[in-house]
């Protein structure tokens, strides 16, 4: 299994200080020693830039405030200042969650809430150390297009339109919206694109939840297995380079509190999705240390993959593969007529899709991707030919 890490290319010195930022409130492990003087200005500039591309700005602050990170006094003006702002955008995606819950509440449809509200304020201790950038809701396969139709009234338009009917409820990971004014929204099916995500079972994820509490009202989460599942999916798959608040999120969620074997197992089965939970805890220990908890490492380290997961984790591009790779991916995980239903929507998609496409100025993802897979497909041959 490839190791991504984001810590990759970093100088020694801001990456022990970013190592200290991630890693803050979690017990710093004996091999991760952090700083001990204020960084120079050219090093604070380039974890200022790192911290936000993590999205770590509330970590950050806590840390220098106890001391975690030492600062000069402007430094901590800084990091206090970055922080607030950060923060400021968050209330602002908490005050559109409400609206979005009032609007779905009154469409008649369930959904649950998920990644960054959830795990600020279940997860850690201080919501403002968890900060996020759009709204992530999970909407049960039935209730997509009502869910849809119902965000339309908040100024939310899809990003593309479906690729063929009825392709989002059955295949889709999510269908991504924006409002006018840029804040992003993502009605998720499932936790992931292609094979691991057309695995999920889905019931078992929607059985167990946690009840939320936001601006007065009770919201819907899931329970803290199923929270540390999709960070693991999160942070394993869901980018080429994963960002440490998705690591981040791996520890906490399992430090915090023990996590049922038994759940686990259910959610991230043996042969069929155990192998993303053990490569997400292996990154999360390269990157931050020993601050897995110990219920997640124990089965962690039950895991071995199955051949069928491991041409499953190739196709995905944190794995050394592509976006398209992963839809093409979704063929290991479908059968009979389903299956044929799913190779249409890939290579013949609506033409209101390819058009959509187009006017985003997108590349035709079917050229670029088979491509891809020819030139794969010669370079194996070619070592074969070699000995290698």
């Amino acid at each position: 299994m490839q190791l991504t890490s984001p810590l990759h290319g970093l100088d020694p010195v801001v990456r022990s200080a970013l190592v200290a930022v991630a890693g803050h409130g979690l017990g710093a492990p004996a091999d991760r020693p952090p700083p001990t003087a204020p960084l120079g200005d050219r090093h604070w500039r380039s974890l200022m830039r790192s911290v936000r591309m993590e999205r770590l700005l509330g970590l950050l602050d806590r840390a220098v405030a106890d001391g975690a990170v030492p600062a000069t006094a402007e430094q901590a003006a800084d990091a206090e200042a970055a922080a607030a702002q950060s923060l400021r955008t968050v209330l602002h995606l908490e005050r559109r969650l409400l609206t979005v819950a009032d609007h779905l509440d009154r469409a008649a449809v369930p959904f649950v809430v998920l990644k960054g509200p959830a795990v600020a304020r279940l997860d850690e201790p201080d919501p403002s150390m968890r900060n996020y950038a759009d709204i992530d809701l999970l909407v049960g396969p039935p209730d997509l297009a009502r869910a849809v139709t119902a965000l339309g009234a908040l100024g939310y338009v899809r990003d593309l339109p479906e690729r063929r009917p009825g392709f989002d409820r059955s295949f889709g990971k999510e269908v991504p919206m924006a409002d006018d004014r840029g804040s992003e929204l993502d009605l998720h099916r499932t936790l992931a694109l292609g094979s691991f995500g057309l695995c999920v079972d889905l019931p078992a994820l929607w059985g167990s939840t946690e009840v939320l509490r936001l601006g007065g009202r009770q919201l819907t989460a899931l329970d803290a297995e199923g929270r540390f599942v999709h960070a693991c999916v999160t942070a394993a798959l869901g980018d080429e380079r994963p960002r440490l608040v998705a690591l981040r999120d791996v520890a906490s969620i399992s430090s915090a509190r023990p996590l049922a074997d038994r759940r686990l197992h259910h959610l991230a089965p043996a042969g069929r999705g155990a192998v993303v939970v053990a490569l997400a805890v292996r990154m999360c220990r390269a990157a931050l240390g020993d601050v897995v908890g110990s219920s997640a490492s124990a089965f962690a380290a039950s895991v071995t993959p199955s051949r069928w997961e491991r041409v499953a984790l190739r196709a995905y591009r944190a794995q050394g593969g592509s976006n398209t790779l992963e839809l093409l991916s979704g063929v290991l995980a479908v059968r009979g007529q389903a299956r044929a239903r799913y190779v249409r929507a890939l290579v013949a998609p609506d033409a209101a899709y390819l058009d959509a496409r187009r006017r985003a100025g997108r590349p035709r993802e079917w050229t670029t991707g088979l491509r891809e897979v020819a030139s794969r497909r010669r370079a194996t041959v070619g070592k074969g030919s070699t000995g290698d």
